[in-house]
């Protein structure tokens, strides 16, 4: 079907006369009426009928002007969605990012981001490294940020910010005295609390314990931190996690790590070969060449 017959269609059913909607639509009369009836060849139905000398909808050219009434401002507002898609200064970007960057670092990015470019919307989605990057590569969200994620070919990893990694004890354990600790000192009968596996820091830790020679005695596995920093809060065991804003929420002690601890890097994550919005590379831009205080993650 012709879609500029249809637009012809609909006017003509609008103004119920030919050389009107002629004029409207900027066409000769006889290009408006060869529409017409290449529209009615092609469904087989009548639709319009002489009323005097003006014209008037069948009853089944009723019916058909709805469903193209609708059509029509559907493709009209589709077009328009793309159109400020493609506008490098308005659109929406769908941005995914692991549970840590979300107490402070992604709220900064954004509000620095919307200063520039008040005009772009943002779809946020919180969730593990695995989860981001599944969602990377079903093309649910455009752009992530996460921790680095083996065995992904398709996902483009750059890192982008570093965290601290401290070891977070209750106020009322026995080490909440000290204010910094050597893995070695910890006992084994210590009481493990750890990201699940699913957590892409679950592999950084695993490392670290196969580093020091440490066979943690895991009470429990979690997959956030909050719920994290609530277990520790009531002693029910002690965790390595980032230097994130929201301990400070906790009852908590915080023990800088003596040792030396391989880089905890975040990531810049982006399906490869995928057309990109010109709204989504103005923030890989925005967080790749603009300097952001790295250390406020720590605070």
């Amino acid at each position: 079907m012709n879609y500029n017959y249809l637009k012809y269609f609909q006017v003509l059913a609008q103004t119920e006369h030919y050389t009107q909607a002629a004029n409207i639509l900027g066409i000769s009369q006889p290009s408006l009426s060869h529409a017409i009836d290449e529209i009615e060849k092609e469904i087989n139905i009548i639709l319009f009928e002489k009323q005097g000398r003006n014209i008037k909808l069948t009853k089944y050219g009723a019916i058909f002007y709805d469903y193209v009434n609708s059509g029509l401002n559907d493709i009209r507002i589709g077009i328009d969605k793309m159109k400020k898609l493609s506008n490098k200064y308005s659109g929406e970007i769908d941005f995914g990012y692991i549970y840590t960057l979300g107490a402070y670092y992604i709220p900064n990015v954004i509000q620095s981001f919307l200063k520039k470019n008040p005009e772009i919307g943002f779809n946020l989605r919180q969730g593990t490294s695995h989860a981001i990057v599944d969602a990377l590569e079903s093309e649910e969200i455009d752009v992530g940020m996460c921790s680095l994620v083996h065995n992904r070919p398709n996902i483009n990893f750059i890192p982008v910010l570093k965290e601290e990694m401290i070891v977070v004890v209750s106020n009322k354990h026995p080490l909440a005295s000290k204010k910094e600790i050597d893995l070695t000192e910890i006992s084994p009968e210590e009481n493990w609390l750890i990201y699940s596996k699913n957590s892409g820091l679950r592999s950084y830790l695993d490392k670290i314990f196969s580093t020091y020679d440490i066979n943690p005695h895991i009470r429990c596995e979690v997959m956030e931190d909050n719920a994290l920093l609530g277990l520790v809060d009531i002693n029910y065991g002690i965790a390595i996690i980032p230097n994130i804003p929201n301990v400070s929420l906790h009852n908590v002690a915080k023990l800088k790590i003596k040792n030396e601890l391989p880089d905890r890097n975040i990531y810049l994550a982006v399906k490869k070969n995928r057309t990109m919005l010109p709204s989504v590379q103005l923030l890989l831009q925005h967080i790749l060449y603009n300097v952001f205080d790295q250390s406020s993650i720590q605070k």
